[in-house]
């Protein structure tokens, strides 16, 4: 999620069009491995992960966003709130903000 923030970020102070979420992932998989053989080996075992781990709701949730099933508009509201939760969650550990922060993210878009 946070590429994707990211990019987003990139694209409207440049006033371009927002790129879908498999196609930032795809980029940050290149980028990240480089090599094409690794890259597509990568995005298998990504599949494969998703797929085994579904029944945990934020998993569930990227993967809606990741098919096109959740709708760009409520991945954008949901980045928005993450970040804003992230923000006003700063002194929680790390790991437990950001698990607390995509749950919470989560049960608003369910809204």
């Amino acid at each position: 999620y946070d590429f994707k923030t990211a990019t987003d970020k990139a694209a409207d102070q440049n006033q371009d069009v927002r790129q879908d979420l498999d196609r930032v992932l795809w980029e940050w998989l290149k980028r990240r491995h480089g090599v094409a053989k690794v890259v597509h080996q990568r995005a298998w075992q990504l599949i494969q992960s998703l797929l085994r781990n579904a029944v945990d709701p934020a998993i569930h949730t990227f993967m809606e966003f990741l098919s096109g099933e959740g709708c760009a508009s409520e991945l954008h509201f949901f980045l928005y709130l993450r970040g804003l939760l992230r923000k006003a969650d700063h002194g929680a550990a790390g790991a437990l903000r950001t698990r607390t922060t995509l749950i919470a993210a989560q049960s608003v878009l369910q809204l």
